[in-house]
């Protein structure tokens, strides 16, 4: 939708195919004369790479860009980086221009990390797979932030400003996703929560978690529940609050009597959503660990694909804690 309107406002032209960079499943590299160096199962960008995608679809690999930018300058259907296998990092490297989707990501086990996607059309990070980690990535301009279709996934410490949206759930098929420790200031909504079945989530015995971002003042509403997410609702598939501690909500008018840093009344998203423990403060992402849910240990019908995707995983989930209380005892000092 985004794309189609831009295109029209653009001059009425219809989007090219860009040719696609392919990491194939045997790691070689079509077409091979393009500034990427191979060293085993590292993939390192040694120029910028103009009017290309990029399709990666080997397993257990890591593309590095090391500061590089995939770029294009024509109005692309395509997605500038798409994933379609297992065990995936992508770090360092910035997409630019008008590409669909920064980045595309339909299998599971992959690291998002540090990439700078200033995409002017679309969708910064498409999310469809499962078990996937999105961190430290910095996400503007116009479209939507992150979509996500897929379930226990974490989205951790991302920067989305400047968005259409910041963040859009479908919520039919997304679930048990931890988002946390972000800065969200989206130029529209902050969150919005689809679904299209009339009763969405009210089977799902999971739920996507939001704690500890910050939702700054930018935004014209915070959450916006569309479609069957109205009626999901009210059966709290979707929680604003990890028991303890909330986000922070620029916009948050209530007190703090104890000086613990939490407000002393909910903030109120919807009909039976609130989150229960809202910061007086912004959270400080930068220098405080970020505490996570663990990751559910999957079951035999879906299996880790290797020993390595396992460990990226769950390393992940362990090497972030005990921020909040460290978050906690700085707030009592003022």
């Amino acid at each position: 939708m985004v794309l189609l309107l831009l295109t029209i406002a653009s001059g009425n032209f219809e989007p090219v195919n860009l040719p696609s960079i392919i990491i194939t499943g045997d790691g070689s590299i079509d077409p091979a004369d393009v500034p990427i160096n191979r060293t085993g199962n590292v993939y390192t960008l040694i120029g910028n790479i103009s009017d290309y995608s990029l399709n990666v679809q080997c397993n257990n690999i890591t593309v590095d860009g090391a500061g590089y930018t995939l770029q294009t300058k024509k109005v692309s259907q395509n997605h500038g980086i798409s994933i379609e296998a297992n065990g995936v990092t992508v770090k360092n490297i910035r997409i630019d221009g008008y590409y669909s989707v920064g980045i595309n990501i339909g299998g599971s086990f992959n690291t998002i990390t540090k990439n700078s996607i200033p995409t002017d059309i679309g969708t910064g990070i498409n999310l469809q797979g499962d078990y996937n980690n999105i961190t430290r990535n910095t996400l503007d301009n116009s479209g939507s932030g992150i979509d996500i279709a897929g379930k226990y996934n974490n989205i951790i410490g991302n920067v989305i400003r400047k968005r259409g949206h910041g963040i859009w759930i479908d919520v039919d098929f997304a679930y048990f996703n931890n988002i946390v420790g972000n800065n969200i200031s989206s130029g529209g909504t902050a969150i919005v929560l689809n679904a299209i079945s009339m009763y969405s989530g009210i089977a799902l015995s999971g739920y996507n978690a939001f704690y500890l971002n910050n939702f700054e003042s930018v935004y014209s509403q915070p959450v916006s529940l569309i479609g069957g997410a109205n009626h999901s609702a009210k059966y709290a598939v979707n929680i604003f609050d990890n028991r303890s501690v909330g986000n922070y909500w620029s916009d948050y008018s209530g007190k703090d009597a104890n000086h613990d840093g939490i407000g002393d009344t909910p903030y109120v998203i919807g009909e039976n959503i609130t989150d229960r423990y809202p910061l007086m403060a912004p959270f400080d992402i930068d220098n405080n660990p970020i505490v996570v849910v663990p990751l559910p240990i999957p079951s035999p019908a879906e299996p880790f694909p290797t020993t390595l995707a396992v460990a990226s995983a769950v390393t992940v989930t362990a090497i972030i804690a005990v921020g909040l209380l460290v978050y906690v005892r700085k707030r009592k000092r003022f």
